[in-house]
């Protein structure tokens, strides 16, 4: 409608509303989409998304993939150590300052509307502020990891685990090198899309290599087309690791690399994971709005970026505890219920023993007076 509208149609009628926009000229609705007056949805990035209309899709693709309601196919994803990178070199180098870094967070959190300056901040704090292993990197650096695990490296990750619960044939990889022909800052290391060139070969894309890179190149199309093949990564042609299932216990991965026994790893990005995935949305949570989805959650013990820190996120029980006051409370009442009953169990038990004590001491006197001819009538 919003289209139709920026277009000039007439939104009464749906059909001719419809025939409006297709008798316009390719650069006309190109134009009118990119318009202030369309904007994205509060859930999206995206102005365009799918529709859910209860036939072709009955509910939200995450809807449909938590209940398991989809087509199992071997599935193989995967996510680049630098997903940032997206945000591209000419953003990334004008950001120099933590207030250069807040600007870029709050633009690309303006999707949250009334939560977004609660929730910039929070992001600001997590990813912008000298603490949590953020000392001595640069703001730049800062904001391509924050927009990098927010849109691209956590979703795919919990996707992942989501559709192996219903379908055991999920690989999961992890692209980490540097290429040696890259000419991003340096701080980025493998730049979103920069696994195709080892794909599909230097000769391919007309790159200069090492002959490392050539060799994982040709390792990756094994592992690739074995898959392609038959839905395994490890057959039918040999490969240098074998390359586990992925699954919501063991969160296992592949990185791509080095090729050695630990290049499998597990649990990527727990950190990254719980924040945007658990402590944003309950946030947003507390105000009684529902949160786009931005999804957790130990390191791995082969860290794939030295720079992440292993620790739960700063001040996250302070915060839960503040969104989630009501339940810690009731938690607390129950904990006090049970420590009284507890009390009250004790106190009981030892005045039966000690009853009990007396039942057997009087007992013994009265078995004593009888055996001695004496009754004491006393007892």
């Amino acid at each position: 409608m919003a289209l139709g509208a920026a277009l000039g149609c007439d939104t009464s009628n749906t059909a001719a509303m419809v025939e409006c926009i297709r008798s316009k000229d390719t650069n006309t609705v190109y134009s009118a989409s990119r318009s202030r007056d369309i904007s994205a949805p509060p859930d999206s990035i995206y102005k365009f998304v799918p529709t859910v209309d209860g036939v072709f899709l009955p509910k939200t693709p995450q809807e449909l993939l938590l209940e398991g309601n989809f087509e199992r196919r071997d599935y193989m994803l995967g996510i680049v150590s630098s997903e940032g990178s997206v945000l591209g070199t000419s953003t990334l180098n004008s950001i120099h300052t933590q207030a250069d870094f807040e600007a870029v967070a709050a633009d690309k959190l303006r999707i949250f509307e009334e939560n977004a300056a609660r929730v910039t901040q929070t992001v600001v704090s997590e990813y912008g502020s000298d603490g949590h292993g953020n000392h001595g990197i640069s703001y730049a650096e800062r904001a391509a990891r924050f927009y990098g695990d927010w849109r691209f490296a956590v979703p795919p990750i919990e996707d992942a685990a989501d559709y192996s619960r219903y379908h055991g044939g999920t690989y999961f990889y992890y692209f980490a090198p540097r290429p040696s022909f890259s000419s991003r800052p340096s701080y980025i290391q493998a730049a979103h899309g920069d696994e195709k060139y080892f794909l599909f070969g230097p000769e391919y894309n007309g790159k200069t290599v090492t002959s490392v890179e050539v060799e994982l190149s040709t390792r990756m199309m094994v592992y690739f087309s074995n898959f392609m093949k038959t839905g395994n990564p490890n057959r039918p042609n040999a490969v240098p690791v074998t390359w586990p299932a992925y699954d919501e216990l063991g969160r296992q991965y592949l990185q791509l690399g080095g090729m050695s026994l630990s290049s499998v790893t597990s649990d990527l990005y727990p950190r990254q994971r719980f924040f945007l995935g658990q402590v944003i949305p309950a946030m947003i949570s507390h105000s009684h709005k529902a949160a786009p989805a931005m999804t957790p959650t130990k390191e791995p013990a082969t860290t794939v970026d030295s720079h992440r820190s292993t620790t739960p996120p700063g001040g996250i029980a302070a915060l839960l505890q503040q969104l989630q006051g009501t339940q810690y409370a009731l938690v607390g009442i129950i904990i006090a219920l049970v420590m009284v009953l507890s009390g009250l169990v004790c106190i009981v038990g030892r005045r039966l023993g000690t009853t009990k004590k007396l039942v057997t001491k009087s007992s013994d006197k009265k078995t004593m007076s009888y055996h001695n001819g004496n009754i004491d009538t006393s007892l």
